[in-house]
């Protein structure tokens, strides 16, 4: 599974160099990306005043590149952005296009008229629009840089304002508190004494961002996210571009569970999960599959079983029927294009049950995605129909597009699964379909009829976002990396 770019949405904040009015020199500056310590990619940004119609504005042209390998597989995503803002800040127009080669691309087009913003977003060769109003009270998130350098906002206050996020479009508020200063090191291995503001963006929950600039300049020097262990360094082009070695995401998220019990052919497998730091306690929810519980040392004792094929069993939690969000088309789920209409019919085949239908569809997809590779972070299901190519993530946007346009409500599933071959847990997503009154987890890429007693559930998503990142899916897998033991405590067979 892909740790996704939820941390671009955090980027882009940051990608406008400072101006002070309508400065005619072009300001640019390049930043160094480290994740968890890693150096993984650059962003160059370039601003200038330019006059059209007699009128002056703001132009912020952006480039970011991002490497990473996942078990020996490289993997880029590059984005481009233009931003266009009165000399004042307010939004104007933009244009945002992000690439995961070879197989996904989103462009993302804004242009306000008046007091409305109309958005478009193409993808997968499929477009959606939608319209914002009040977009005249709106910010761009390259307003953040120009705000840090013109105003000293003192110690203990806040700032907040909202943007649209091209990346989640949506509206979303910046929330911006300074605190007082403190020494931190900087590119190269000193320490500084910077200024420190606190940035919390309403669509990423839980992240927080510690912005550290410079007290003389008001220029941005550092960037800190702690949850996701992403910081931004601002250095040299010559220092930004240097070729660098892809540190392997996937090998260091391992989460070692050595054990000779074969969890697949299990009942049930009781697990203790010890979490360093706090924990969200919405994360390990209970379900059909799973039991949680919360110990008073800390721990949970997380009890998953293997559902039977004549099970019918409601949620531990007392499961609602699903909303319709759970049948609607949405931008990562594209059921009602026809390519997916029609792969559905042909997977559903002669089954006529919904749950003969679901564990059809679940062995389909293995069979439809023929290359399997880990070089794509998150395509939507209307491009892995027609690349045929991708990782768990690929086959559970699928396997739930396809469910969807059976008229079986469905959503992705997020958390971990064991791998025998590393003797480790791995992030790992997969698809759930409401039968018989639960949700039923399925998943595409071993086509089992359903989940084993190897799988432990973080969260569940309908993935209702429109934007090019999947919005907080990601965010529950990532806020507990680095954080988590495991270790087996029995096996029922």
């Amino acid at each position: 599974m892909s740790m996704r770019a939820c941390c671009w949405s955090l980027l882009l904040l940051l990608v406008a160099a400072p101006t002070t009015g309508a400065e005619p020199s072009p300001i640019e500056y390049w930043e160094v990306l480290t994740l968890q310590g890693n150096r993984i990619g650059y962003n160059h940004a370039v601003e200038r005043v330019v006059t059209m119609d007699g009128t002056p504005r703001i132009v912020t042209e952006t480039f970011g590149k991002m490497q990473l390998k996942r078990a020996g597989q490289e993997m880029q995503i590059q984005f481009q952005m233009h931003f266009e803002e009165s000399t004042n800040g307010e939004l104007l127009r933009f244009q945002s296009v992000q690439s995961n080669p070879p197989d996904s691309k989103v462009e993302t087009i804004g242009e306000r008229t008046g007091t409305e913003l109309r958005v478009t977003v193409i993808a997968g060769g499929q477009r959606t629009e939608q319209v914002v109003p009040q977009a005249d009270q709106l910010k761009l998130p390259t307003y953040v840089d120009r705000l840090i350098k013109s105003q000293v906002i003192p110690v203990g206050e806040t700032r907040e304002f909202q943007v649209y996020d091209p990346q989640a479009s949506q509206v979303a508020t910046i929330t911006l508190s300074s605190l007082t200063e403190q020494s931190t090191g900087v590119w190269g291995g000193k320490e500084r004494k910077l200024g420190r503001l606190e940035m919390v963006h309403s669509a990423l929950p839980g992240i927080t961002t510690t912005v550290f600039v410079d007290p003389k300049t008001r220029e941005i020097v550092k960037t800190v996210s702690p949850l996701i262990g992403m910081e931004t360094y601002r250095v040299s082009k010559a220092e930004a571009i240097k070729e660098i070695e892809p540190f392997d995401q996937l090998t260091a998220s391992l989460i070692p569970l050595r054990t000779k019990e074969n969890l697949v052919s299990a009942r049930s497998a009781t697990y203790v999960v010890r979490v360093d730091g706090p924990l969200d306690e919405k994360l390990f929810p209970s379900g059909p599959t799973q039991r949680v519980e919360h110990r008073p040392d800390g721990s949970l004792l997380v009890t998953v079983k293997r559902l039977q094929d004549d099970e019918a069993e409601k949620s531990a939690t007392g499961a609602k029927p699903p909303g319709e969000e759970f049948l609607a088309a949405t931008r990562f789920l594209e059921c009602n294009a026809p390519l997916i209409q029609e792969l559905s019919l042909l997977g559903r085949g002669d089954a006529t049950t919904p749950r003969a239908q679901a564990v059809a569809l679940e062995k389909f997809v293995r069979q439809r995605i023929q290359n399997r590779n880990l070089s794509t972070a998150m395509a939507t299901a209307l491009e892995v129909a027609q690349s045929r190519a991708g990782d768990c993530t690929e086959h559970a946007v699928l396997l739930a597009a396809l469910l969807r346009a059976a008229k079986i409500p469905a959503r992705v599933a997020v958390g971990l699964v064991h791998a025998p071959s590393e003797q480790a847990f791995i992030g790992h997503m997969w698809s759930e379909a409401w039968i018989d009154g639960m949700w039923v987890p399925l998943d595409g890429t071993r086509a089992r009829g359903g989940t084993t007693c190897e799988y432990i559930k973080l969260t569940d998503s309908a993935l209702s976002g429109e934007g090019a990142i999947p919005g907080t899916e990601f965010l529950s897998l990532v806020s507990v990396q680095g954080r988590l033991t495991i270790t087996l405590e029995a096996v029922t067979r």
